[in-house]
């Protein structure tokens, strides 16, 4: 296979297992997506699963969603429909594609393995449209896949190595989780670093995504050079945010939603919809910063940096 490029995007996975995660810091240290747990066999659904999906897409990650596979302990469409209606209730399909991950045969042989992966897949491909990932290790795939699976795009495991030996029919990685002791600004301890076969750009083009999107590569629509960036700090019901000044406009950071309670959805170049209103904001050093009086309905200052909800 393929060895990685400098210019290749940047992304982690990640779990419950690497508690609460601060997306901003994880965008700002160049990761363009991630993989987020959801599922795993028919009944445990990850417990960070939709704060990771909301709060990844808010800060601009690319997100995609996978599913822990359980081969043996349940019919393979049930853990698809398990899956899928985790997925549908934080919200739907992800912008990358949904991921198979198979790393336990659960007692059946290669035959009955690469039918129940099958049928994982074509449920999954059918309700979303999209043809899923299939995550797996090298020696696993040697001993328990065929080259039947190949026409699945590949998001390989390998450690150590400059470039993921060929395996049962796949020459190529699409995604390649390369280390899982990597270290990423705003995940605290260890977490696996991964590469897509190809540039941000090229990433958003495969899958059909748009600068509306999040994760984008697009500047935002603010002025070129602005005259000066005053950064100082404001209290948000007795929250402290970084905030920015910008001419005679104060800018919050996009957090302080969260405090008062504001529906939010980040639209990626900086745009915000606050309430079912597009707000463009200034992305600053990786974040972005909101007007401050657009944070939420009657929202009043006092002493300028001191904001409050009336």
């Amino acid at each position: 296979m393929q060895a990685r490029s400098a210019s290749d995007a940047q992304g982690i996975d990640v779990s419950a297992y690497q508690g609460t995660i601060n997306w901003s810091q994880v965008r700002a240290s160049g990761i363009s997506f991630a993989f987020i747990k959801a599922t795993e066999g028919t009944s445990l659904t990850d417990s960070l699963f939709a704060t990771n999906y909301a709060q990844a897409k808010a800060a601009g990650v690319l997100r995609g969603a996978y599913h822990f596979a359980r081969p043996g302990a349940s019919a393979a469409a049930a853990q698809a429909q398990y899956f899928l209606h985790v997925l549908e209730a934080a919200g739907g399909a992800v912008e990358l594609p949904p991921v198979l991950d198979v790393e336990d045969a659960g007692g059946l042989n290669q035959s009955e393995l690469v039918s129940w992966i099958t049928e994982w897949m074509d449920a999954v491909q059918t309700a979303t449209g999209v043809q899923p990932l299939l995550y797996t290790y090298p020696s696993f795939a040697e001993t328990y896949l065929t080259s039947a699976l190949a026409k699945y795009p590949l998001w390989i495991a390998s450690y150590g190595v400059n470039a993921p030996a060929n395996v049962n029919g796949w020459t190529e990685w699409t995604f390649w989780q390369y280390s899982d002791t990597g270290t990423v600004q705003g995940v605290t301890g260890s977490v696996d670093l991964d590469v897509y076969n190809g540039t941000v750009a090229q990433l958003r083009s495969a899958y059909g995504l748009t600068t509306a999107d999040p994760g984008g590569t697009v500047q935002p629509s603010t002025p070129a050079a602005p005259p000066t960036y005053t950064q100082f700090n404001v209290f948000v019901l007795d929250h402290p945010y970084a905030a920015i000044a910008v001419g005679d406009v104060t800018y919050v950071l996009w957090t302080a939603l969260n405090t008062l309670g504001t529906p939010h959805t980040y639209r990626g170049n900086g745009v915000m919809n606050i309430n079912g209103t597009d707000v463009q904001g200034v992305v600053f050093q990786g974040n972005t910063y909101l007007p401050w009086n657009t944070l939420a309905p009657g929202i009043k200052s006092e002493r300028v940096w001191h904001f409050y909800t009336s």
